[in-house]
Formats: C-alpha cells, sequence, structure tokens
C-alpha cells in the first residue's frame, strides 16, 4: 500500500500544541498589562512631578514676591526718612532766618541805643541838658522793652572779670601785675546779642 506524502501545512499543523498557543496568548496579554501599568505609572509620575514643579514655582513666586515687597518696603521708608531729614533740615534753615530775619536793622538800632546810653552816662552841665537827658532815658525804657520782644539781650561786662574776646573787644590796654593781666580793667559800653548771636561786643579796658 503506498503512503501519501504529507504537505509542508499539513505537517505545520500537526506540529502545533494547543497548550504552547494559550501560554502565548497569557503571555502576550500579561505583557500587554504590564505595559498599561507601566504607562499608568509614568503617567502618574509625570503627573506628581508637573503638580511638584508647579509647587515650586507657586513658592518661588510667593518667595521673589516676598523679597520685592521687602525691598519696596525697604525703600519707602528710606525715601520718607529722607524727606523727614530734609524737611527738619530746611525746617531748621527756615527758622534760623526768621529768628535773624532783621538782624541788620536791630544792630543799627542796639548801635544807636548805645551811643544813647554813653550820652546819659555823661554828668549833666545845666538844667537845660538835664531835662534832655531825661527824656533820653524814656526813649531809652522804650527801645529796651522792644529789645524784649525780639529777644535781644545785654551783656554787661564788669571790672575784674576775665577778658572774653567772644562777647567783648578791647578799646584800651595797660600795663598791669600778673594777677591782673588779661582782666577788665573798665568798661566803656555793653555789648548785645540777638537770640544767642552776639551783635555788638561790649568795649572794654584789658590789663595786660
Amino acid at each position: 500500500m503506498a503512503f501519501k506524502k504529507k504537505s509542508k501545512e499539513e505537517e505545520q499543523k500537526q506540529e502545533s500544541n494547543p497548550q504552547t498557543d494559550l501560554d502565548l496568548e497569557l503571555l502576550a496579554k500579561e505583557t500587554k498589562d504590564l505595559k498599561d501599568e507601566r504607562i499608568k505609572e509614568l503617567e502618574s509620575k509625570l503627573k506628581e512631578y508637573e503638580k511638584k514643579e508647579e509647587q515650586f514655582r507657586e513658592e518661588l513666586n510667593k518667595k521673589f514676591l516676598e523679597t520685592i515687597q521687602k525691598k519696596s518696603d525697604e525703600a519707602a521708608l528710606l525715601i520718607k526718612s529722607k524727606e523727614e531729614e530734609i524737611e527738619q533740615k530746611y525746617s531748621s534753615k527756615l527758622e534760623e532766618q526768621k529768628r535773624y530775619l532783621y538782624e541788620s536793622q536791630l544792630t543799627e538800632l542796639v548801635n544807636i541805643v548805645s551811643r544813647l546810653e554813653d550820652v546819659l552816662n555823661v554828668e549833666p552841665s545845666s538844667e537845660e541838658v538835664k531835662k534832655y537827658l531825661f527824656g533820653f532815658k524814656m526813649f531809652l525804657t522804650q527801645f529796651e522793652s522792644l529789645f524784649d520782644s525780639f529777644n535781644i539781650s545785654k551783656i554787661v561786662p564788669e571790672t575784674g572779670q576775665e577778658f572774653d574776646s567772644e562777647i567783648m573787644e578791647s578799646l584800651e590796654t595797660e600795663t598791669v601785675e600778673e594777677i591782673q593781666r588779661n582782666k577788665i580793667l573798665k568798661v566803656f559800653s555793653k555789648g548785645y546779642k540777638l537770640n544767642e548771636r552776639v551783635i555788638k561786643l561790649a568795649q572794654v579796658k584789658v590789663g595786660v
């Protein structure tokens, strides 16, 4: 009896094992599941990283804004401080100018009063002169009231007092013993101050 030779296709079909096919299917499914799971895991991590990145940016922006705000506040305080400093400086200058606004006119008036005091210190030679001097004294009293209103004060040196070039000028000198050196021997006229500023030096004679 003659045997018919099997075709190649028939041989492959005969060699095919159902169990092997099932294993292959399971392996393919497991591989797909693993891939899907891995993809989901990567997607989850990516979202987590994106979230962290967003939080980091927000924190960075927050810190940046806080720094900007801090610097802005510091700048505002510095500007305010400078403004107050400038205001105080010019306010002081303005006050100083107001205090000495009429210095030249008052200095001239002080010199007139000083000459008037010199006249009043002279012993009157007649009744007529005495009457004039009495009238001058009345004027002098009025001037003194005016000086008080402008905060003008007198500098009144005394004999024996130490000579002070800040408030006095020496019109005459006299050679004296050591104990009297640089001491006032005689007062010729008073000095005057406008507030704290000397506008007329007291005139004296000093021992040298």
